[in-house]
């Protein structure tokens, strides 16, 4: 595993590169590069939990231009190359991150002050239920009701509506044990998923 530290105020940022070189070899697979913080630690060595940017898809897109380079480092000791192409990795992942955060904000908060505006009594209910499903966009009506500490035939009433409004849409076509997708939501979160 190879790591390149770049100084990046206040604190030191870290790139892993944790599939193709290893040892001085070009190794086919592995995982996904990340980028963690160190010094601050959230587990041992000072890494979060989870990585903060995925570049996976960058370097899918990228895939022979990542190769090259990585094998000019093992050949010639091209670092600068390739950490100049990693790091405009770095930065199109974040610029696309920040892109999705903002998109989703929107969205909630657009939901938000339609279920507000637009249905009365029920609104408490929906705006609970809309909660929970930012936080796990797939839900059954069971999940729901545990998760929001409401009755079973609220969250029934509630769905319907968020439903009727276009918010949720019931995945499953059955009329018993039906799950319930934050639709929107999640075409936003899988955009750029796709197999190329």
């Amino acid at each position: 595993m190879s790591r390149v530290s770049i100084a990046w105020p206040p604190t030191r940022w870290q790139l892993k590169d944790q599939s193709p070189i290893a040892l001085g070899t070009v190794q086919a697979g592995g995982g996904p590069a990340r980028l963690t913080k160190t010094g601050v630690g959230r587990r041992p060595g000072g890494t979060f939990r989870e990585p903060l940017l995925y570049l996976s898809l960058y370097l899918k897109q990228h895939r022979q231009q990542y190769y090259d380079l990585l094998t000019r480092v093992r050949t010639e000791g091209d670092w600068e190359t390739w950490v100049g192409f990693f790091a405009d990795g770095v930065t199109e992942s974040a610029t696309g991150a920040v892109t999705t955060a903002q998109r989703l904000t929107t969205l909630a908060r657009d939901d938000r002050t339609r279920i507000e505006r637009d249905t009365g009594r029920l609104a408490g209910t929906m705006l609970r239920l809309h909660q929970s499903l930012l936080e796990h966009p797939i839900q059954s009506a069971t999940q729901l009701a545990a998760r929001t500490s409401v009755s079973m035939p609220a969250v029934n009433k509630g769905l319907a509506a968020l439903e009727k409004m276009g918010t949720v849409q019931e995945i499953t076509g059955r009329r018993r044990r039906r799950i319930f997708s934050y639709s929107r939501y999640l075409h936003i979160l899988s955009e750029g998923t796709e197999p190329l």
